[in-house]
């Protein structure tokens, strides 16, 4: 790279104005040179942030290693000191791990139990009803290594505790710790703009409404930390512009332990697919280093399907396991999981919204009288009545779906309230602080509140937020589709498109099956929703850096043969004279010899003879 490529920003020196070939009096005196040279310092320092051309960065391996761990202190940190911070159990958190045999020492009072945090855990048998599974994360659940990591870290947090959720938050912050780095090493760019971009990660994330539930029993934050593996699985996937069969098959690996977190991201997975389908072209695609290979040069020709199928069969085979796990997987889960979520899509988020109960509930095939349940909790003598007969069993999950279908209508109301629940991602109802910390009961702390912030910001206008999606959108495909970028930086660009694609399928997928718990069921909404806008801008920057410099091709002219016979040295002209200029007895002879036929022979004899 030349001196030119290595400065992002013109830092040529300016002249002093000057009339003529004089300075202008006084300038120096009224500061406008100082101004001027803090103004080049300024844009040197942030021309420094710039992603720059794609070339090989030096030092990447080290910058990974000290930014995961700074990260992983960091986050322990402030998870744990001065106090604990984390999520109050509202019950949920006692389905979960009621399995494992461990029981928290909160108050039975469900009230109190919501006022303050209690992280110590203890040994305790369940018998019956007392210990219901949770329906929406299944025994099998990645969740589920974690909490068997803290579980062996705890005595070195409580040794009378069986489980501790602050040695939990240990455990989420090596995690956090080790993903940071990864993405450190596989953004593109120069070594400062990787470690801002990481930076601006790892705050959005240290957002007390994301991270608090790392220390909590919560799957919440596990399913945070899988978006961001999911995301890194596909950087590394789409750095090469022919994806080798290990990176495939390990994005479909780390897609399918992230569905397997919690049932609520399933909808991840059609969007997996199709980024794992998604392939670069073979011509015109420039390598990691920026640079474009010999093997990647050839001239464009057209590809059949057949070609197409040929260069994704590890991806289609990966995609196709992927799609079976799933099936299986939500068709366990159904089984698993109860009529309290039908009954709160009609009940609580249907009907509600309805000009027209009594229409709803004869579409499906319900008597008038439930109508009384409307708005009402699963727990309340009004829903009694629901359950008393056989008649609402035949509400399934797919008649919903099908409610849906036939009223797209409603899908206005459901999509406003989504929205709303997004911009609000604060649970005000969970503690945050221990009961001996001296906060107030449902006190929530502040010390990050950039994500915060910046979704309660988009709130304002109910639109903005699809607006913001659809623009970070539009940044990413037409990064994507820049194929004088080399590949690290086109994959930031589809790592935009799934990310705002998975979005819109985690949202509808929460608006029509929980409509309560909107605030915590769309936090990992609310979290890509956060990143997008730095993503964003990060498209904008690579759209904007200058393109690699692609090298010629050589164009050696080829060396003139030895003549063997000394005549054609001594007729063969000046390659630089004309052809005007060239004797005919040199033309004669040379011709002759060439074409050593009769009449040529005779020819060079008369010139000869002339001569």
């Amino acid at each position: 790279m030349t001196a030119r490529e290595d400065t992002p920003l013109d830092t040529a020196t300016e002249a002093p104005p000057t009339v003529g070939s004089r300075p202008v009096p006084g300038e120096e005196a009224t500061g406008s040179g100082g101004r001027r040279r803090a103004l080049r310092a300024l844009r040197r320092a942030l021309g420094v942030l710039l992603p720059g051309s794609p070339e090989r960065v030096r030092g990447v391996p080290l910058a990974s290693l000290a930014a995961g761990v700074l990260a992983a202190v960091a986050m322990a940190l402030r998870l744990l000191v001065p106090t604990p911070v984390g999520v109050a159990d509202a019950d949920a958190g006692h389905d979960i791990l009621c399995g494992l045999g461990l029981a928290a020492e909160r108050p039975f009072d469900a009230q109190r139990a919501t006022q303050f945090i209690v992280p110590q855990w203890t040994a305790q048998t369940w018998y019956g009803e007392a210990c219901s599974p949770s329906p929406t994360v299944a025994p099998y659940s990645p969740h589920y290594a974690l909490v068997a990591l803290a579980r062996i870290l705890t005595p070195l947090v409580d040794p009378s505790a069986a489980f501790d959720t602050r040695a939990f938050a240990l455990v989420g912050a090596g995690v956090f710790g080790v993903l940071v780095g990864l993405l450190v090493a596989l953004l593109p760019g120069r070594l400062p703009f990787r470690l801002v971009a990481a930076a601006i990660v790892a705050v959005l994330v240290g957002d007390g409404v994301f991270a608090d539930f790392l220390l909590s029993p919560y799957s919440e934050g596990t399913m945070l930390l899988g978006l961001l593996a999911l995301g890194i699985a596909f950087l590394y996937l789409w750095r090469s512009p022919r994806p080798p069969v290990h990176a495939v098959l390990l994005a479909g690996v780390v897609c399918a332990v992230v569905v397997a977190i919690d049932v609520r991201l399933v909808p991840l997975a059609p969007a997996a697919v199709v980024a794992l389908l998604w392939r670069s072209a073979r011509s015109d695609t420039l390598g990691p280093s920026g640079r474009r290979s010999a093997r990647d040069r050839p001239r464009r020709t057209r590809r059949g399907l057949p070609q197409a199928v040929a260069a994704r069969v590890p991806a289609i085979l990966v995609s196709l396991g992927l799609v079976a796990g799933t099936g299986v997987y939500v068709v366990d889960m159904e089984a698993r999981a109860d009529s309290a979520a039908v009954y709160d899509t009609v009940f609580r988020g249907i009907l509600p919204a309805s000009a027209s109960p009594q229409a709803d509930l004869a579409w499906f095939g319900l008597p008038a009288r439930m109508v009384r349940a409307s708005g009402a909790p699963i727990d309340s003598l009004a829903a009694e009545t629901v359950f008393a007969g056989d008649a609402f069993d035949s509400v399934t999950p797919g008649r919903v779906l099908l409610f849906f279908a036939t009223h797209p209508e409603r899908l206005v109301s459901m999509s406003d309230r989504g929205l709303a629940a997004v911009g609000s991602p604060e649970l005000d109802y969970l503690g945050s602080f221990p009961a001996d910390s001296g906060a107030t009961p449902w006190a929530k702390e502040h010390r990050d509140p950039v994500a915060l912030g910046i979704l309660t910001g988009l709130r304002a206008l109910p639109l903005l937020i699809p607006g913001v999606q659809l623009l970070v959108l539009l940044l990413g495909l037409a990064l994507a589709a820049r194929r004088t970028r080399a590949a690290p930086a086109r994959a930031v660009g589809r790592l935009a498109v799934l990310l705002v694609a998975s979005c819109g399928l985690l949202f509808w997928a929460a608006v029509l099956g929980d409509p309560v718990e909107l605030s915590r069921t769309l936090l990992p909404v609310g979290l890509l929703t956060a990143l997008a806008i730095p993503l964003g801008v990060g498209c904008a920057l690579l759209l904007a850096a200058p393109a690699p410099a692609t090298p010629a091709p050589a164009t050696t002219t080829p060396a003139a043969p030895t003549p063997a016979d000394p005549r054609i040295a001594d007729a063969a002209p000046d390659e630089g004279a004309p052809a005007t200029a060239r004797s005919p007895r040199a033309q004669a002879e040379k011709s002759a010899i060439r074409s050593p036929s009769p009449k040529n022979a005779r020819t060079a004899a008369t010139t000869r003879s002339l001569a």
